[in-house]
């Protein structure tokens, strides 16, 4: 400490060399952990690794999609995550009869200008 500096606890121009490891990687005048910081510490889980930087929960609207897509998902759009909403791309799950029928036809029943 300077020598006109009797206590420890005192705020001081130049840092104790009392700060932990994980403080180690935080800017100098950051002492706590939790508060929000530039420089994100090395305490991202590996699905959060592959999120933005400043998104710390998994559940929360993201461009970027996490690598957690099963595998009937990983054939729709990236946009979209539930298999049964309307989809651009039709899934390949039609039937035999219904592979003939047009894309926008699912029922064999309808009225359809392609008889099977």
């Amino acid at each position: 400490m300077p020598l006109s500096q009797t206590s420890f606890n005192t705020a001081q121009s130049n840092k104790l060399q009392c700060r932990s490891a994980k403080q180690a990687t935080m800017p100098v005048s950051q002492t706590s952990f939790h508060t929000a910081q530039s420089n994100k510490l090395q305490c991202r889980s590996a699905k959060q690794a592959l999120m933005p930087p400043n998104q710390t929960s998994f559940n929360a609207a993201q461009p970027y999609k996490l690598q957690c897509r099963s595998a009937i998902q990983a054939s729709m759009p990236v946009s979209q995550t539930s298999f049964n909403t309307a989809q651009s791309n039709k899934l390949p799950y039609r039937s035999v009869k219904q592979a003939s029928m047009p894309l926008t036809q699912r029922s064999s029943n309808t009225a359809q200008p392609n008889k099977l």
